[in-house]
């Protein structure tokens, strides 16, 4: 079977799998949790500052973007980048064209470890992962910035958002599965995937994507301290639109996976084909 083609991050690099095979198109010495693009750009996020590429065989640019000590996922939509400032609890939106910030959007002064951002039709929807305690994913109208809905007790430290078709699905890191919620009737429904040969310390699910044909998902060791999470090989999950198991791919070098993006028709990214020449 042809997996489509998917980039991925882990602590130490952006990775293109392209027709069965594993490149490393960038590497660093911090955590990539965050990429996203444009029509013409690639932008990779490491904990303090963005990566701006026009293409993979140059040196990339540095965004004038300097807030956050712990960058997580970013997403490009119409003319701004959404960067999720997890230090700071709050979601920063800066303008690409002007080159500055444009919006901080600030909800709490509590620690609650937001992570994650998506937007679908007029709502910017973040995942607060909680630390610990349950994760809570809220929405916000995208032009008045003010609060819609909030979806409680989705799980435990949750890791990203997509919405298809009235479901919204986010992965519960904790418990090792995938959260599906009704838009429409609210109803939750926990599933875990039952993946051939990938032990049970396997389950700390992080990196979400799906093209409308397969899911995709980050499978990393969860039984290790924090700062040893990075220490052994971790598999990306193949999954059809069904959620039932295809394969699995290993990651090239021991880290965990950090963030996953399919090359063409991301609906859980911005819809955005990547650009030609970030293909070869």
């Amino acid at each position: 079977m042809n997996i489509p083609n998917f980039f991925f991050t882990t602590r130490q690099a952006l990775n293109r799998y392209k027709e069965g095979s594993i490149e490393e198109v960038f590497t660093g010495s911090h955590n990539f949790y965050g990429m996203s693009w444009d029509n013409n750009f690639f932008y990779l996020a490491d904990p303090e500052k963005i990566f701006k590429f026009s293409t993979f065989k140059e040196k990339p640019e540095i965004l004038n973007y300097s807030r956050s000590k712990d960058i997580h996922q970013i997403l490009y939509h119409k003319k701004y980048l959404y960067i999720m400032n997890t230090n700071m609890n709050c979601l920063d939106i800066f303008d690409l064209e002007k080159n500055e910030m444009h919006y901080t959007l600030e909800w709490t002064k509590s620690d609650i470890h937001p992570n994650s951002v998506f937007i679908h039709r007029n709502k910017i929807y973040i995942c607060e992962h909680g630390n610990g305690s349950f994760s809570t994913i809220k929405s916000f109208h995208i032009e008045t910035y003010m609060k819609q809905d909030i979806y409680e007790n989705v799980g435990s430290m949750n890791h990203n958002i997509g919405i298809y078709n009235n479901k919204l699905y986010t992965l519960n890191s904790q418990k090792g599965c995938i959260v599906m919620v009704d838009l429409i009737s609210g109803e939750k429904n926990n599933i875990y995937i039952e993946a051939t040969n990938l032990p049970e310390e396997y389950k700390f699910f992080r990196g979400l994507t799906f093209n409308g044909q397969y899911f995709l998902l980050g499978a990393n060791f969860k039984n290790l301290e924090h700062s040893k999470r990075d220490d052994v090989f971790s598999w990306i999950i193949v999954l059809d639109k069904n959620l039932k198991f295809i394969s699995k791919i290993q990651s090239p070098k021991e880290s965990q996976i950090k963030s996953v993006r399919f090359f063409d028709n991301g609906k859980f990214h911005n819809y955005l084909n990547v650009p030609k020449v970030f293909r070869e």
